[in-house]
């Protein structure tokens, strides 16, 4: 709803900051009559005027994504908990060469007056500066002297509409004077003594979201995804994995160039005081990424990634990824991939294998989740008041070699949740479920396109319902091009293939492996490591993060000892030479192989004894 507005006056003056103890009153939820998505009632967080005032300051407000940091840490007020976690006393520009605007929002109940007073720390060394206060869509511009100390602007104005008014103030001058800061908003008048400052979290929470296998789809082994922003912003949104998370970031809505994927395998949680057993390590097998290198992170945890592996070198509208499994014993090896748009083909992104954590769990992707996040601190992240909407469609691969459309969570599924259960409890006690500013719905053309659709932030906020059915008649869903059959095919290549390996011409202190490779790819080479301790794929890299158990993970005794010089390789029998070694002693090894396709370990080591 807009507010039509009349502006009166903006006249300078000198002033001291007065003490402001409270901007508002507690925050309470409070229907507006309004209908949002899928007809549902919109809720707000509003906080009543204190004493006839609202205070606009630099914790309850938000600001465009780079332009401000907040500054000046203060006691926490006990409105403010659990929408942030500091409170600060100005915002000051983060870059000069980057300006934005710091925004609040007023649910107006009662139109008439509003009195503001706006309080600026001005930088005496420009002579004027030039601002923007906009209320609703109505503008008003100041020319701002240099003060010595606090500026107190007055400004009056005319609110002729009940509703939302957003309130933004943006500096002009370029580039901005660095060293100004803003510190508050005074908000009075008769307009005000009904009204409510609108509050979310500073950063929008995370919206999950579960998809499903149907019951049709018969032990899936693969999932596929495509993930559009529809919404000019950033957020991180991955879909989930058994070992963590497989996915990337968009930037204003579109994946920045050099992009590159998460998938991290977690090793340790950040507690450990050291690593796991080798043989417990999750490992990190192979990629068709030819640049990138195989590494570690060590934090909110230790594990393994992939790091320099760019899929998008020019950037991309969308995410199309792909993720499969396998089991051979007790581990289970899974397999990401990603669609290149522009080469119209699938391209591995990584393989890593992992024991499995639970006696009967079974090889299948019956669902898999996801999430979209907005991360950042409160000091230079304060987007909460813009919504993130994400439209995700999938599909299972059954072992039927079918495709079959993902699905949100059946009404039983619902009621498992854990909001479900809160909602329950509240309504037990007699009150109303808490409403959130997220959602999850079936887009209008899932039937047709299989589009579901999440979003979080923004100020309207929804109590939770059961997911409505699917719009229309349910009809033979569309694959798109990227899983056409010949498409599909190189969802289960790999850049190397190996053969079995087995030493010959052994002695005392010598012996010669012959690797057999099925496939080697352009331009293959390898290296052969090999010790006393099976390593599996662990080699010691020239530097170790600090962070974590990294430097435990990759001990001395837990890396492969030896090492051939890199030779070419072929497709067929190449032999490594081994010397210098202990008679009577066992000795493991596995082959290491890059080339114009990407890099492989052999999934499995191989081992041998000398003479004697």
């Amino acid at each position: 709803m807009q507010a039509n507005l009349v502006l009166t006056s903006a006249i300078l003056i000198a002033a001291t900051f007065p003490i402001a103890v409270r901007s508002a009153e507690p925050v309470a939820q409070f229907t507006s009559g309004e209908e949002g998505v899928d007809g549902a009632e919109i809720v707000y967080n509003g906080q009543a005027a204190a004493d006839g005032r609202i205070v606009l300051n630099a914790t309850n407000g938000f600001f465009d994504e780079g332009a401000f940091v907040a500054s000046g840490t203060q006691p926490m007020v006990g409105e403010d908990k659990g929408l942030i976690t500091e409170s600060y006393e100005s915002l000051q520009f983060r870059n000069a060469e980057k300006p934005g605007s710091a925004q609040w929002y007023i649910w107006i109940a009662s139109p008439g007056t509003i009195q503001a007073k706006l309080f600026l720390q001005l930088p005496s060394q420009h002579p004027q500066t030039r601002w923007q206060v906009q209320w609703g869509d109505e503008v008003q511009s100041l020319n701002l002297r240099p003060s010595d100390g606090p500026a107190g602007i007055p400004i009056s104005f005319d609110v002729k509409q009940p509703g939302k008014l957003r309130v933004a103030l943006k500096c002009l001058t370029e580039p901005v004077p660095m060293e100004t800061e803003i510190h508050r908003i005074e908000l009075s008048g008769p307009a005000i003594r009904d009204a409510k400052l609108l509050r979310v979290r500073w950063r929008p929470s995370a919206v999950h979201t579960r998809f499903y296998a149907p019951p049709e789809c018969r032990q899936p082994t693969m999932w596929v995804f495509e993930t559009e922003c529809v919404t000019p912003v950033s957020s991180y949104s991955p879909i989930t994995t058994p070992f963590g998370y497989f996915g990337t970031s968009f930037v204003d809505g579109k994946i920045p160039r050099g992009a590159s994927y998460n998938f991290s395998m977690w090793a340790a949680d950040r507690k450990a005081a050291e690593a796991p057993l080798l043989e417990s390590m999750p490992q990190l097998l192979a990629t068709g990424i030819p640049d990138a290198r195989f590494s570690s992170f060590g934090h909110e945890g230790t594990g393994l990634k992939l790091r320099d592996a760019v899929v998008y070198p020019g950037g991309a509208d969308r995410a199309i990824q792909a993720f499969r499994v396998t089991a051979q014993g007790d581990v289970f090896t899974y397999y990401g991939y990603v669609y290149n748009e522009d080469q119209q083909r699938w391209v591995l992104f990584a393989v890593g294998s992992q024991p499995k954590k639970r006696a009967r769990a079974e090889p299948f992707l019956t669902s898999t989740g996801s999430f979209c996040e907005i991360p950042g601190p409160p000091r230079v992240q304060r987007t909460g008041d813009v919504q993130r909407v994400i439209r995700r469609r999938g599909w299972f691969y059954g072992s039927d070699r079918r495709w079959y459309p993902a699905s949100l969570p059946s009404p039983a599924e619902q009621g498992k949740t854990r909001r479900a259960r809160q909602d329950r409890a509240a309504l037990e006690r007699g009150e109303q479920p808490v409403a959130l500013n997220q959602y999850t719905r079936y887009a209008d053309n899932y039937r047709t396109d299989g589009w579901i659709e999440s979003a979080t932030g923004g100020l309207e906020c929804y109590r939770a319902g059961i997911i409505s059915e699917p719009q229309g008649q349910r009809v033979r869903m569309r694959l798109p091009e990227y899983l056409a059959n010949e498409k599909v095919a190189q969802l289960f290549a790999m850049p190397v293939e190996f053969g079995q390996a087995q030493a010959t011409s052994v002695t005392g202190r010598t012996a010669t492996i012959e690797y057999p490779l099925i496939h080697a790819g352009k331009g293959a080479k390898a290296v052969l490591y090999y010790g006393t301790q099976d390593c599996l794929t662990f080699r010691r890299p020239e530097k170790v993060g600090a962070s974590g158990v990294q430097d435990d993970v990759f001990r001395e005794d837990r890396t492969w000892q030896f090492a051939t010089p890199p030779q070419g390789v072929r497709r067929g029998s190449n032999a490594f030479r081994l010397g210098e070694l202990k008679p009577g002693t066992t000795y493991y090894f596995r082959l290491f192989v890059t080339n114009s396709e990407g890099q492989s370990w052999d999934f499995v080591s191989s081992s041998f004894r000398t003479l004697d």
